[in-house]
């Protein structure tokens, strides 16, 4: 089962909760309230999936949350990213910084999920950084079975053109033989917290040179 709840950042701001019941007298603003209402959401799935089927374990994709949203088992991405290199380039300092909040296994549209011009070699940069993600799921759209106007770039790796075909084919192979590595990785966060993906000053905490990376790739710097 896949609970998927990704559309409350479209809430328009000028629509109002009532929350009394939970013991609040005024009115709350949608951008008040809607990532508590995600996270909620989220909280209501996990605990009554467990209660339905005790013996399964729920795959809960979703794009909007909270503070300890990670505790009910989710695997956020990171929203409906442009298909350029600006899309991409912004994917590594997003999962950086949630994997740091605790946030494991955060994860975008392998391949961007719309615009764009169908980049093919971008396509292949996006599979193979997204090779070493905590979740590896190429996204696009198929929008031409509706609308004959639209442009389409397909997800899927087998149909796209050669030798790209063959380059995505390579990163999805190693993606395979990481399992084993992955698995450990998994392991070790549900144990200790560890981060899935980590900047290099995690592993290397005293080195202000791997510090200063991580700055540079939100675009701020530390002087020391």
């Amino acid at each position: 089962m896949v609970g998927r709840f990704g559309r409350t950042g479209k809430t328009p701001s000028s629509l109002y909760h009532n929350l009394k019941d939970y013991g609040y007298k005024r009115l709350f603003k949608a951008d008040e309230v809607h990532n508590i209402y995600g996270h909620t959401w989220t909280k209501l799935l996990y605990n009554n999936y467990a209660k339905e089927y005790p013996q399964k374990r729920l795959f809960s994709l979703n794009r909007s949350g909270f503070s300890g949203s990670q505790r009910y088992g989710i695997f956020p991405w990171s929203g409906d990213v442009s298909r350029t290199w600006g899309g991409l380039n912004a994917q590594l300092p997003v999962m950086l910084g949630m994997s740091m909040s605790g946030v494991p296994y955060i994860h975008a549209d392998a391949g961007g999920f719309a615009g764009g011009e169908g980049d093919n070699e971008l396509y292949v940069r996006w599979l193979q950084f997204a090779a070493f993600t905590p979740i590896f799921r190429p996204h696009g759209t198929a929008l031409d079975s509706i609308d004959k106007t639209a442009f389409s770039f397909p997800s899927e790796p087998a149909l796209i053109e050669q030798p790209y075909r063959n380059i995505v084919k390579e990163a999805i192979q190693l993606r395979y033989k990481l399992l084993p590595y992955n698995y450990t990785l998994a392991y070790k966060q549900t144990a200790t917290g560890e981060p899935l993906v980590a900047p290099l000053y995690y592993h290397f905490p005293q080195d202000t040179v791997a510090l200063n990376i991580r700055m540079n790739l939100c675009g701020a710097k530390i002087s020391w």
